[in-house]
């Protein structure tokens, strides 16, 4: 399973997965990708590696509307965030801010079971990644947490790890629902979920389960 915002790394220029494919075993197969180091195209490796982070959700948003505006994007996070690199690398954003994208990844492991997240950012919806096997999703879930993490330094200004909020949907149910969700650092029942959406806002909070306006 190679996801969307996955960094390869190496050859003659480090690049991100476009497009999520599934490639069987022993086969060969082209792949979508984008370059997010455009300042270099000499070979460091003669193949490409999986990197331990996967690009951020701007970015890969950005990616679906080619490699022009993966390339706007990536240099616009780098100069907000203090992170440039003569190569214009992805991979500088990660290295700068790494203690803080280690407090986020600390601050919200993976959950037992967990198959998926929805990440919102300071109140703001982001995005939603899930997959349909909670083993696999285990083996990428600590690449797309740095990638969430990154938005949220840079929408947070000092990035601090209660600056902003992710909320994670944690584990399925066998039916294939979510059985709890974990919100700031806790995990709450799926019956307490529905009680809170029973009562609407509180603390000027929207209750988990209540439409989001639009």
């Amino acid at each position: 399973m190679l996801y969307e915002g996955e960094e390869l790394v190496g050859a003659k220029q480090n690049r991100i997965v476009a497009t999520s494919t599934l490639v069987d075993a022993r086969s060969r197969q082209t792949i979508c990708v984008r370059c997010v180091e455009r300042g270099r195209w000499s070979p460091l490796a003669r193949l490409f590696e999986a990197a331990l982070r996967a690009a951020y959700p701007q970015l890969r948003r950005a990616s679906r509307a080619g490699q022009g505006a993966t390339w706007s994007e990536l240099v616009s996070k780098q100069q907000r965030m203090q992170a440039r690199s003569p190569t214009e690398a992805a991979e500088q954003l990660y290295v700068v801010h790494r203690r803080r994208l280690d407090a986020y990844a600390d601050a919200f492991p993976r959950q037992i079971g967990q198959s998926g997240a929805a990440v919102s950012i300071a109140g703001n919806p982001v995005c939603v990644d899930f997959l349909s096997r909670s083993d696999v999703f285990a083996g990428l879930y600590p690449k797309l947490v740095r990638g969430y993490a990154l938005d949220a330094i840079d929408a947070g200004g000092k990035g601090e790890t209660g600056t902003t909020r992710l909320v994670e949907f944690a584990t399925r149910r066998a039916g294939g629902e979510f059985s709890g969700l974990r919100e700031d650092g806790e995990l709450i029942a799926l019956d307490d979920v529905r009680a809170r959406g029973r009562q609407g806002v509180r603390n000027g909070r929207r209750a988990a389960d209540e439409p989001a306006d639009g």
